[in-house]
């Protein structure tokens, strides 16, 4: 036995089975510690999502085995799009950026492996620049095997497509199992945009602690959001409040994380 045979999602669901609501079309969403595969209606819902973490970073071969046993795979190519993710990422403004130009940026804030090549992704409307970013050769050879219809893009598109209009500070934290992606506004601006795998809750408290620090923000004085996949992982729906009071109450993990997938199909 594989094995991968053992591995069990670390987060599942299923809706109740209806003949009239069907699986039409599949997500995946690809991080450093993880991926998830969502299943869609016609209309857009997730009706069926499995989360699963990687036995090490970018597990190539436990991805290319889901993709070689799981039933989402199967048949014609129904994975429409994916979102990719790493804590490794610059926005550059567009009048900066290019292939030229794009890889010194880069290497001047991150470490760039050989066999890494980076990938340029347009933030328009949202933002004028593009967001770099490493893709592995073999990851982008496995999706390019298998699922050369599928389209590419990150995760920060869709964590960056909401600008607030509120002049307080807000924190919007979007969490996946082992990763959590930070996005600072203010007075209509986005002040700051990073990526972090975390091991534990504290481990985020502590970031933001920093951050706060850094902007001379009040703890008792930003404005936190949480969404995500399994929003309790790590306790993070009760962890975080005990600190900043003024974060958003989630009272149902589960409707968080399918409202956040839901939005995801939107976004485009």
């Amino acid at each position: 036995m594989s094995d991968f045979e053992t591995i069990e999602p670390v987060w599942k669901f299923q809706a109740e089975a209806d003949p009239i609501v069907e699986v039409t079309s599949f997500q995946l969403l690809l991080w450093p510690e993880g991926v998830t595969i969502v299943g869609y209606s016609g209309e857009g819902h997730a009706i069926d999502v499995r989360t699963f973490l990687f036995l090490k970073r970018w597990d190539i071969d436990f991805l290319e085995y889901l993709i070689n046993n799981d039933a989402a795979f199967a048949g014609p190519q129904p994975i429409r799009k994916i979102w990719l993710a790493d804590e490794r990422n610059l926005l550059i403004p567009a009048n900066l950026a290019g292939d030229d130009h794009s890889e010194s940026w880069f290497r001047k804030f991150h470490f760039l492996e050989a066999e890494e090549q980076l990938t340029h992704l347009n933030m328009s409307p949202h933002l004028e620049a593009d967001l770099t970013f490493p893709i592995h050769d073999k990851l982008r050879e496995l999706l390019e095997k298998y699922l050369p219809e599928a389209r590419i893009n990150a995760l920060s598109y869709y964590a960056l497509a909401e600008l607030d209009p509120s002049t307080a500070p807000v924190l919007r934290i979007l969490s996946l199992p082992k990763f959590v992606f930070f996005t600072l506004q203010q007075n209509g601006k986005f002040l700051l945009h990073q990526l972090y795998p975390y091991e534990q809750a504290d481990n985020i408290v502590y970031k933001i602690a920093l951050l706060l620090q850094e902007k001379d923000i009040p703890q008792d004085h930003i404005g936190i959001s949480l969404q995500g996949i399994a929003p309790f992982w790590h306790n993070l729906h009760t962890e975080l409040p005990a600190f900043f009071p003024e974060m958003n109450a989630i009272p149902d993990t589960t409707a968080t994380s399918l409202t956040f997938l839901n939005n995801l199909y939107q976004c485009e």
